[in-house]
């Protein structure tokens, strides 16, 4: 299994280097970059990242455009976003655009990891559940159905439909 892409988005270089290091022995491949513009290139530039973890406030720009381009490029990217000005409003826009957590600083490592490991579960099954549906409409929508009945045609148009819907 391919080890989980990690992107770190801060301004601070001390607390870049300490997350590249502090996620790098726990398994992740990261990158980190110090601003928004950097982020934005390195979103756009590749293979989805699984979880990007971004400050909210930098001097280039705000978290949230991170947030919207990581989700722009591929829906199940987890975003968790980290800040020392912390307001509950933040926390629920933040949330409300699509973030996974808001972590405010300091932070314990513990508390980060923990929380990144929630959004990389949360992205395998929100990818997994993706794939299974895709599936599920490919088997059902195939001609290769025994039973072209009316009554059989209606069952398996309710499945389709039942397989669609959001769970």
């Amino acid at each position: 299994m391919a080890k989980p892409r990690l992107l770190v988005v801060d301004d601070e270089a001390g607390l870049r280097s300490m997350l590249t290091v502090l996620f790098g022995r726990a398994g992740f491949k990261v990158d980190a970059v110090e601003g928004v513009k950097a982020a934005l290139k390195s979103i756009t530039a590749g293979a989805p990242y699984d979880i990007v973890v971004t400050d909210l406030s930098m001097p280039d720009g705000s978290g949230m455009e991170v947030l919207q381009a990581a989700q722009a490029h591929d829906k199940s990217t987890q975003v968790v976003m980290i800040t020392a000005y912390a307001s509950t409003g933040d926390a629920v826009e933040a949330m409300r655009q699509g973030a996974y957590d808001y972590v405010q600083k300091p932070f314990g490592t513990d508390e980060l990891k923990a929380t990144v490991d929630k959004a990389l579960e949360k992205r395998r099954i929100v990818t997994e559940n993706r794939e299974l549906r895709q599936h599920v409409r490919g088997v059902f929508e195939s001609d290769d159905v025994v039973g072209k009945s009316v009554a059989m045609r209606r069952v398996l148009e309710l499945v389709t439909r039942v397989a669609g819907a959001p769970s």
